[in-house]
């Protein structure tokens, strides 16, 4: 496990990530980053790109400012892009206090379309930015066979309580607990048949 914690900019934190790639063993990740460290962000997103090892990448973000348009904010879309695109970890966390209505969308569509990520925990977001995560991230995950967990601490808001539920039936498709909650169930039905048939038998 490799950590970074550069809250300043910092060039020796982004020349050792840099060095990273020599490092095919790495398993783990953990960058702490504030928002508009572009050098940092565009280290990260080389390192992953030959990360062949890599299963866990860990971030904590954090906001010194908002960014309000996509122009702006173009270290949180190469973040996006990297974190959820093109690598071989599967578990990805997010620790983001900051986040706001858009980047929360913006991180539900790159999770949705992401084809690595397989667990996925975001913390420290209050329930009206996780009720606008989950609805987002409801749109169209039915067509996501990746993702097969979504943790979170906090709530929901009332009405994005169904936009939750939706992903987690994704989830648990993915996971294949449906699957064997409906061979327990087959089972169960055909042993009940049995002990009938048995009963008439004998």
């Amino acid at each position: 496990m490799v950590e970074f914690k550069p809250w300043e900019c910092d060039d020796r934190f982004t020349a050792a990530l840099r060095l990273l790639p020599n490092c095919q063993h790495l398993e783990t990740l953990s960058v702490n980053i504030q928002n508009d460290h572009m050098r940092l962000a565009s280290a990260l997103a080389e390192f992953l790109k030959s990360a062949t090892a890599l299963r866990t990448i860990r971030l904590r973000i954090r906001y010194f400012g908002q960014l309000d348009t996509r122009d702006q904010n173009l270290w949180w879309n190469i973040i996006l892009e990297c974190t959820c695109r093109g690598h071989n970890a599967k578990y990805l966390f997010l620790e983001m206090p900051d986040m706001s209505m858009q980047d929360s969308k913006d991180f539900a569509d790159s999770v949705k379309h992401s084809r690595c990520v397989r667990k996925l925990c975001f913390m420290k977001s209050p329930e009206a930015i996780n009720t606008a995560f989950f609805r987002r991230l409801s749109e169209g995950i039915h067509e996501n066979y990746t993702i097969a967990s979504v943790t979170f601490d906090g709530g929901v808001e009332a009405d994005g309580v169904s936009h939750w539920i939706a992903v987690k039936e994704t989830t648990w498709r993915n996971s294949g607990l449906v699957t064997r909650a409906a061979r327990i169930k087959q089972a169960s039905q055909s042993d009940r048949y049995l002990r009938k048939i048995s009963a008439v038998i004998v």
